[in-house]
């Protein structure tokens, strides 16, 4: 996947440049610093804040002020930024079970995951991100579990027409590793968004047609 150009934080604000760069680090992402006035036109993907992004910039913006609160809205915003000619699809990818482990993959980038115990803390993160305005979402459900074919639903039910639901073979993705910060459930639902599935149904429950 190729990316645009190089990332510039650039901010004398210290909450602005902590938030900054503690993202970027967390999603292993290279920067490079400077002050908003030694910005030039078009330095490539822009991290500053409203009052001190330079008039004369003409690229792509990442502002402070838009993704302070939200994590997700600024990985999505990062994401689309670094590879403008990817595939506007974001994969769900879901491996059921006593603990569910859900990884969102928005351009084949980690945009988000979980693991839990608890339904709710799966549908919730499922339905921000399908939520997001993006071209193609697809949701990919491990076939080890009948559980996954409920949580399926449970967040098809409260989205809208467009997504599609595949049941992918998860032979194997069960050996996935932890790494980091991820965990092994996780990692399996990683593997799961990456393989093609059998389409079960699309939008709210209709099957294929």
């Amino acid at each position: 996947m190729k990316r645009g150009g190089p990332v510039v934080v650039a901010t004398t604000d210290g909450r602005a440049y902590y938030a900054f760069v503690t993202l970027l680090r967390d999603m292993k992402i290279q920067r490079r610093d400077a002050l908003p006035w030694e910005v030039g036109a078009g330095a490539g993907l822009l991290l500053t804040t409203r009052r001190e992004r330079p008039e004369w910039y003409a690229g792509e913006a990442l502002l402070y002020e838009d993704v302070r609160d939200d994590q997700t809205k600024a990985r999505y915003s990062l994401i689309s930024g670094l590879y403008p000619g990817a595939e506007d699809e974001v994969v769900v990818g879901i491996d059921p079970g006593g603990v569910t482990g859900v990884a969102c993959l928005y351009r084949g980038a980690l945009l988000a995951a979980v693991s839990s115990r608890e339904q709710s803390m799966v549908v919730t993160l499922a339905l921000k991100v399908l939520s997001l305005p993006i071209a193609r979402k697809v949701v990919r459900v491990g076939n080890g579990d009948s559980r996954g074919v409920r949580l399926a639903h449970a967040i098809l039910s409260r989205t809208g027409d467009g997504v599609e639901v595949e049941m992918v073979d998860e032979s194997g993705t069960s050996r996935a590793k932890a790494a980091g910060r991820v965990s092994r459930d996780i990692a399996s639902a990683m593997s799961i968004a990456r393989r093609k599935g059998v389409k079960l149904f699309r939008g709210r429950g209709r099957p294929p047609g």
